[in-house]
């Protein structure tokens, strides 16, 4: 968000949902995880890196 204070532009929506929720170590639901750096993300586009467990029936 610096950069963007720096620059003279006033910060987005998702910039400004995102700084309050990583000072509140919240996570953030987003397909744009490469502006949240720094930021807990839950990407729910993204294919989850573990499989579920299939129980035997």
């Amino acid at each position: 968000m610096a950069e963007v204070k720096a620059a003279g532009q006033p910060p987005s929506a998702l910039m400004t949902i995102a700084a309050v929720a990583g000072a509140n170590e919240c996570k953030v639901v987003t397909d744009n995880e490469k502006d949240c750096a720094g930021i807990q993300v839950v990407n729910p586009i993204r294919r989850p890196t573990r499989r579920p467990i299939r129980r035997a029936v």
